[in-house]
């Protein structure tokens, strides 16, 4: 039953699947649910920290929780090169406080932040760099370019079309630094009579370090966008946006927990590429302690 429950299957239509009122299957989940171990306390105990890349993915989606009046973020963490997810967090918004404490636990876990990749949120990269003072950011180029086309009105008008051709060209072609440099030089020569190539040339001068990290010679494969948490991000989306709404914030943040387990108890069977060799395998498997057994929760 919890394991219909956490692929988004209400407990009612998993009552009339099974020819029992809701309720019951309400207090029968709610027990296992509870009894489950924290993701965190799971990391802690059974994973070798050494065995992770260091390459974290942060991102997060929002729950629909009764009593607030908006959705509300479950922010976590995807270890780039095992796929794990050392830690999640449920809180009431993404503010520099909660991705502070976020930052804390990995760090008290031992994780070793080496290279970080998140959207374009000053609280994630400040919190961030207060714990872990020598991580590598990466901004996510993928969100940041979505980010000057909507400023740019691309959808509507065709007006800077040109302009951010010229831009976008900038990360198609994977410029380095220097390169970088050099090519917003030029760019700014050819477009100069408005405030927006002003702003976004000097925006991309400013951020010219978080937008190059990704060629750092340290961090062999290291990713520039997140596409691969949000992979993770539309799996866990659909889960919840079935179940429409959490009763309330402890319901909730005992769901994800359980969802999380799940996921790290879960054989990946369609990686490609370069995870290929993950298939078969769950994320814990590849971070566990050599001497322990996982625990059979599900």
């Amino acid at each position: 039953m919890a394991n219909w429950y956490l692929d988004g299957i209400s407990f009612r239509k998993i009552g009339k699947q099974l020819g029992c009122v809701g309720s019951l299957v309400y207090k029968t989940v709610k027990v296992f649910l509870n009894q489950l171990p924290s993701n965190l306390d799971i990391t802690g105990e059974f994973c070798n920290v050494s065995k992770f890349s260091g390459l974290l993915e942060v991102d997060g989606t929002y729950v629909n929780v009764k009593g607030y009046k908006n959705k509300i973020p479950a922010i976590y963490g995807v270890d780039f090169l095992t796929h794990d997810i050392p830690h999640f967090a449920l809180v009431p918004s993404e503010s520099y406080q909660a991705y502070l404490v976020f930052f804390k636990h990995i760090e008290l876990l031992g994780y070793n932040l080496r290279y970080l990749v998140c959207d374009d949120n000053n609280n994630i990269k400040r919190s961030a760099r207060y714990i872990f003072p020598d991580v590598v950011i990466q901004t996510c180029l993928k969100h940041y370019r979505s980010n000057i086309q909507d400023d740019l009105g691309l959808k509507t008008s065709k007006k800077y079309l040109d302009f951010y051709l010229e831009i976008n060209g900038i990360f198609e072609n994977r410029l380095c630094l220097p390169e970088l440099f050099f090519e917003v030089v030029r760019i700014s020569k050819i477009y100069t009579n408005d405030e927006k190539y002003i702003f976004w040339l000097s925006d991309i001068l400013r951020r010219r370090e978080e937008l190059t990290n990704y060629h750092y010679h340290k961090f062999e494969y290291a990713p520039n966008t997140t596409n691969l948490i949000e992979g993770f991000n539309s799996h866990l989306k659909s889960r919840t946006d079935s179940l429409r709404r959490f009763s309330s914030f402890k319901s909730a943040k005992t769901w994800l927990n359980a969802y999380f387990l799940k996921r790290g108890l879960s054989k990946f069977t369609d990686c490609k590429g370069m995870f290929k060799k993950l298939n078969g395998f769950c994320s814990l498997e590849k971070t566990k302690k050599d001497e322990v057994l996982l625990p059979k929760l599900f």
